[in-house]
């Protein structure tokens, strides 16, 4: 129920109920019935100390709702220690230099004064629609590796990376997913780079290609479900990032690259912005656009994005990009 009412923009309403959700199955990745510390309250908040952050739900969920964290230690008085996935271990540390970051089997041994779920955050600062400056692009990549793509990826072109899907095919979520195919305007369009971050294994995605947009998408050799600080890296490099919900997606938004999200009516983090236009700013990152995705309007969504990508290939070069 909390979720519905944030979907729709009753934050009020929905934030209170939303903090039920720590006592769901496969919610959180550390038992919090063995912390013998008392969870942040709204109240407590006001206090200080050492507060132990701790992580819930998927990666993507994981690096999109810590984009309110850096807000909220620059404007309350906590010591933060941070729980992530060892897969992102090298990215947050990067990202969060005045933190103490640590993995899932670290949390028994911490000494804290409150713990807080990722996604309390907003619920404390008091998140909608309406807010602005809660949240903010936060990922900082290791710059060594964003020079090694750079010179890789050939830079003379606008640069566009794409993903389409999640790992997870099964038929509740397939609906809000693209096929690759479908995108061969984009990777076979004239002075555009076009670079697959899409993890999982693509090898039937790629079959139904033709030969001359199998030939156009650059696929970089490395662990795209796995390798966070490479893909970082990647993603830095592109001029623009489309996708789905997923993943590569809010890491681009939490890196503040300009990023088309494409999601399904009732997404749960636009807070009720979807009920007003069909194409919106992200209430988390601003560099962010999402659009209304309805699976029988497949062309509508990739023309606008064609129609997105012209647009600021155009501006590129009325900058000074080479054209």
């Amino acid at each position: 129920h909390g979720l519905a009412l944030l979907s729709l923009g009753r934050t009020n309403e929905g934030w209170e109920l939303w903090l039920n959700r720590v006592h769901l199955d496969l919610t959180m990745h550390s038992n919090i019935d063995d912390l013998s510390m008392p969870r942040l309250s709204k109240d407590s908040a006001k206090k200080s100390g050492r507060l132990l952050v701790l992580r819930e739900q998927g990666i993507g969920d994981q690096i999109y709702l810590l984009g309110s964290l850096k807000k909220f230690a620059e404007t309350h008085n906590f010591e933060i220690i941070l729980e992530v996935s060892p897969r992102t271990l090298g990215l947050m540390k990067n990202s969060f230099p005045d933190f103490e970051v640590i993995t899932t089997s670290q949390v028994p041994t911490i000494k804290s004064d409150y713990w807080v779920a990722y996604g309390d955050i907003p619920y404390l600062q008091g998140m909608s629609k309406f807010s602005e400056g809660l949240s903010e692009p936060y990922i900082r990549n290791n710059q060594g590796l964003v020079k090694i793509w750079r010179e890789k990826l050939a830079k003379k072109k606008f640069t566009v990376g794409l993903a389409w899907r999640s790992g997870d095919m099964s038929p509740n979520r397939v609906k809000n997913y693209t096929n690759l195919h479908e995108w061969e305007d984009l990777i076979n369009m004239q002075d555009v780079t076009c670079v697959c971050i899409q993890y999982s294994d693509i090898s039937k995605d790629i079959e139904v290609l033709t030969p001359e947009a199998r030939s156009n998408l650059y696929i970089p050799d490395i662990d795209l479900g796995n390798d966070f600080e490479n893909l970082g890296a990647i993603i830095e490099n592109c001029d623009l990032v489309i996708g789905p919900s997923t993943a590569p997606l809010h890491q681009a938004s939490a890196s503040g690259i300009p990023t088309i999200v494409y999601t399904p009516r009732g997404y749960l983090w636009s807070l009720g912005k979807y009920l007003y236009n069909d194409e919106y700013r992200d209430v988390w990152y601003t560099n962010c656009t999402n659009i209304n995705f309805r699976p029988s309007e497949t062309d509508r969504l990739v023309n606008r994005c064609l129609e997105l990508v012209r647009e600021m290939k155009t501006q590129k070069i009325g900058d000074g990009y080479p054209s």
